[in-house]
């Protein structure tokens, strides 16, 4: 369960300036490679499904613990994680500096002429540099609002490609799809039936 929690919590949430709208859905794979670059026995690529919607976003993640969600409201900072457990449906209340970005997660970046197509758009290559020294490559979408970004502080456009290392690991996300289909508001907010609980409630619920 950690695990996933780490892949869904990645990033904390900043809501830039960007003025700019979008409504779809972007699709991504989730790879898993060890030190040596090779597949890791026994971690299935994995799916993520982002939908977008002015001031919404709804996280889905499809993997061998099942499916979990997140609904992102940018307008109120609320962030809530789904889940559905043997049919008891919860709606885990993130606390409110989720929000907030530490200094050392705030990178210095630089935007390079290099481009490629992923999943039908144009995307430019991005280079972070973090204040401990780690660097990282971005491939963004520039036509998707940043402020849906929920992974790399300040960078002016959507993430389409990037890496993490996580315990030895590298976790590989890239786009396959971008759906720019209208998604309907009612989608990416909490269903009448999951009961609202804070997370430090959940926790210690599944301590007893």
């Amino acid at each position: 369960m950690r695990h996933w929690l780490l892949l869904l919590l990645f990033g904390l949430i900043q809501i830039s300036g960007y003025t700019q709208t979008f409504s779809g859905k972007i699709s991504y794979k989730i790879s898993f490679k060890d030190s040596l670059g090779n597949p890791v026995v026994g971690m299935e690529e994995q799916k993520i499904a982002e939908y977008l919607n002015d001031t919404l976003l709804r996280v889905d993640q499809d993997s061998r613990a099942g499916m979990q969600t997140t609904l992102i409201n940018f307008s109120d900072s609320s962030y809530h994680i789904l889940m559905d457990m043997q049919g008891v449906k919860l709606a885990i209340i993130m606390p409110e500096n989720v929000f907030e970005t530490a200094d050392s997660l705030k990178p210095k970046i630089k935007y390079k002429c290099k481009s490629k197509t992923i999943a039908g758009q144009k995307c430019k290559l991005a280079q972070l540099t973090y204040p401990d020294g780690r660097e990282q490559d971005v491939y963004y979408a520039k036509k998707i609002p940043g402020k849906f970004n929920q992974k790399f502080y300040g960078l002016k456009g959507y993430p389409m490609s990037y890496q993490l290392d996580e315990r030895g690991f590298e976790l590989s996300f890239e786009a396959t799809d971008v759906n720019t289909s209208p998604v309907d508001k009612s989608y990416l907010s909490i269903p009448e039936d999951y009961r609202r609980m804070t997370m430090d409630d959940f926790m210690k619920a599944l301590s007893e």
